[in-house]
């Protein structure tokens, strides 16, 4: 064996230890403890530099020496090394395989310089990965400590070290997972609403965005949270929807509408409507100036809709599309306003005061005639109207006050008269302004 080869396997330690010391930004408390989080970057940054690493016979470096299942590079062995016989004998064999009745293939070594060559560059290989083993074993235990990483390069009774044969990246990997700190069920729930409530910002292409929030799913992903693809298209959804309704938006607004065409209200999404839709919105980035774009300062109004559910309270307002909580709209305020008298007569004040009444000092603060009201979150659908629960309205109006039936429930198709804006866009029927309801009377 030739005398460099001793050297590959202490050379790529040291370069491989060297790489990922210096370009992890590892954090831990006082106590040396860490985050799930933290765990998680430090096993990234750890296959970034096995990736790194060359390997001539994959496309993705060394990274196969973190996987849990068993492939060629976690499966070498520091005390096997590979001879010119056995170098011989495979060349043989792989000829006897590609051969057929009228054609012999000849073996491709038949030399014994030739195979010498060849058991070298193997060995070379196998040392080289064996190395990049010692050097992530070396590099994680200087960076989260020996009591995270003995259970794994130790022996039972934490005297001697196992040899390289009897531990893989993998269970190193999970040993780190599994000392960070564990989560709260709260701070779980918050970063699944931080997720669902992401937006976009539309200075950015759609896909880079959607590059965005696959990150931020995936690190929700490590605490045993799915977010699944329907839940994906209702985010993008709500972005595109606020987008659309922007000054900046008009190319947005045609991608919607299109998307609106193939696509129901209660269309059950998938990956491969997810790609769809990003292809529409992908014609729309090349079409429109991102520059002129600005950030939403706001959750879009089905994203703001959905974190309401999955906090437990649903706070509606004049906006949503969800449902109609006023029945109300600017046409009927004009209307009522048209109807009043212009005229207001001058208030005159009393040339005396009264003696009937005793003078009262001016109330501190807010009058004590109105009345604050505690705002607390209302059933949804409390009357479980049929018209409401098709369309997704949140029922409110038949509830008191205004105790609406359910026959003239604006949700009903049998409904003439005129119907709120937002009512219309949840039934994706055409919008008639109250104007035109008064000229047909």
């Amino acid at each position: 064996m030739d005398a460099t080869l001793y050297e590959v396997r202490s050379a790529a330690a040291a370069r491989v230890r060297l790489a990922l010391v210096e370009n992890t930004n590892f954090t831990k408390s006082a106590d040396g403890s860490y985050s799930n989080s933290t765990a998680k970057t430090l096993i990234t940054e750890a296959n970034n530099v096995l990736a790194a690493q060359y390997c001539e016979h994959t496309n993705d470096g060394m990274t196969g020496l973190g996987e849990e299942a068993t492939n060629t590079l976690n499966s070498h062995k520091s005390n096997i090394a590979i001879t010119k016989r056995e170098v011989l004998n495979q060349s043989k064999t792989e000829a006897a395989q590609a051969s057929t009745a009228d054609i012999t293939v000849a073996p491709q070594i038949t030399t014994n310089s030739d195979a010498q060559d060849e058991a070298g560059i193997q060995n070379t290989a196998r040392l080289a990965a064996i190395g990049t083993k010692d050097g992530v074993a070396a590099a994680l235990t200087e960076i989260v400590g020996e009591h995270i990483t003995n259970p794994v390069l130790k022996t039972a009774d934490g005297n001697h070290n196992k040899i390289v044969d009897d531990w893989t990246v993998h269970q190193l990997f999970e040993a780190i997972r599994g000392g960070a700190q564990r989560p709260s069920a709260t701070s779980i729930r918050e970063q699944y609403n931080a997720v669902t409530g992401t937006t976009f910002n539309w200075k950015n292409t759609v896909a880079v965005n959607m590059d965005k929030l696959k990150v931020e799913i995936a690190n929700i992903t490590g605490f045993g949270v799915k977010v699944n693809d329907d839940i994906k298209a209702v985010i993008l959804l709500a972005n595109v929807e606020w987008a659309a309704q922007q000054p900046w938006g008009l190319e947005i607004g045609v991608a919607q509408r299109e998307i609106n065409t193939t696509y129901s209200h209660d269309h059950n999404h998938d990956a491969t409507s997810i790609k769809n839709i990003l292809k529409m919105l992908a014609k729309a980035d090349e079409a429109r100036d991102r520059m002129k774009a600005q950030a939403p300062t706001e959750f879009a109004q089905a994203v703001h809709h959905l974190r309401g559910l999955t906090q437990g309270t649903y706070e509606d307002s004049d906006a949503s599309e969800s449902g109609y909580a006023a029945y109300e709209s600017e046409e009927e305020t004009t209307r009522r306003g048209r109807n009043r008298s212009t005229y207001r007569k001058p208030r005159t004040r009393s040339p005396s005061p009264s003696m009937s009444r005793s003078p009262t000092p001016p109330p501190a603060g807010r009058s004590s005639s109105r009345y604050r009201k505690r705002h607390e979150p209302k059933a949804f659908n409390a009357t479980n109207c049929k018209h409401c629960k098709k369309y997704g309205g949140n029922g409110y109006a038949h509830d008191s006050p205004k105790n609406i039936s359910h026959d003239d429930c604006f949700f009903n198709k049998k409904h003439k008269g005129w119907r709120p804006r937002p009512v219309c866009k949840m039934m994706d029927i055409a919008y008639m302004p109250g104007e035109s309801f008064q000229k047909d009377e």
